[in-house]
């Protein structure tokens, strides 16, 4: 049966031009090449090079037979490579819990740098409320989790502030509120409040005398595209959506500043890229602005 030493120097002699250039690359003499060939040949049963010229050349079973060795060796570093991972104490598997409401751009940049940087670990990116989140790591079936900050959390969990996400008041573009001046909030809590579930958060507080709750956010800024209503959401949301507006209050002093945590369960063993994971969190969320959280 053949072996990736001899598909090694297959490749290598197409790549080289002939079997002389290839010995020189491997430092070895040309008849130990040739040899290495002609006991492919015989191993594998078919005939790879055409001989009858002065430089050998690939046959059409030869050509299948490179390309297929191309992709079996490079099947084979990637092996070779996940399991130095693993014996590095690079986790084969990581589950990540995040506030949907926290998804910035930051956010998504630190999950591809994450893929880049550990290609052999298996990530599980789990979009979740705060009280599942808290779940989750709690139970261990999230590594790490990532919520907006909250009153209640278990006393097996390790908690970290890295940041804040600025929230505004979002409206639709015809909203009739626009048009208002000397605008306070006190005529904003006249109109119906759309509110996400979270509790112990400062964006899930009920102002307004009408509400609408509702458990999912893609659906809440929906519905406040159709309706007169508002919505407390993060900065990054309402820029995205292109019928959406930050409503601005004349008295306001700074925008809501929601405070991000990071939780980890205490004294949890932790690999490389949980590790990295962790510290590089620390940046992924804005610093600025801590006094002016409401």
């Amino acid at each position: 049966m053949f072996n990736l030493q001899q598909l090694e120097t297959l490749v290598l002699c197409v790549e080289c031009g002939s079997f002389s250039a290839a010995a020189r690359k491997l430092a070895k003499a040309q008849s130990a090449v040739s040899t290495t060939i002609s006991n492919l040949e015989i191993d594998t049963g078919i005939l790879i090079f055409d001989r009858s010229s002065r430089t050998p050349i690939l046959t059409e079973q030869g050509r299948h037979l490179y390309r297929r060795a191309i992709a079996l060796l490079e099947h084979s570093q990637s092996v070779s490579n996940m399991l130095q991972a693993f014996n590095a104490g690079i986790e084969a598997k990581l589950t990540v819990a995040v506030n949907s409401l926290l998804l910035t751009n930051n956010f998504y940049q630190m999950m591809g740098d994450f893929s880049a940087q550990f290609p052999d670990t298996e990530l599980h990116l789990c979009i979740e409320n705060n009280q599942d989140v808290v779940a989750l790591v709690n139970s261990s079936k999230a590594d790490i989790g990532f919520m907006a900050w909250s009153t209640n959390y278990p006393t097996g969990i390790e908690v970290g502030s890295i940041g804040y996400v600025p929230f505004s008041i979002a409206v639709n573009k015809s909203h009739p509120l626009l048009g208002e001046k000397n605008m306070s909030f006190e005529q904003v809590k006249r109109y119906r409040q759309i509110v996400l579930p979270d509790h112990d958060c400062h964006y899930s507080q009920s102002f307004s005398a009408t509400l609408t709750h509702v458990n999912h956010l893609q659906s809440a800024t929906e519905l406040l595209q159709v309706t007169d209503s508002w919505l407390l959401a993060p900065d990054h949301m309402i820029e995205k959506a292109p019928n959406l507006q930050k409503l601005k209050l004349p008295d306001e002093e700074c925008d809501w500043l929601i405070q991000v945590d990071r939780l980890i369960v205490k004294e949890k063993k932790m690999g490389v890229a949980l590790e990295w994971l962790k510290k590089t969190s620390s940046d992924c969320y804005s610093h600025h602005g801590k006094n002016c959280v409401k």
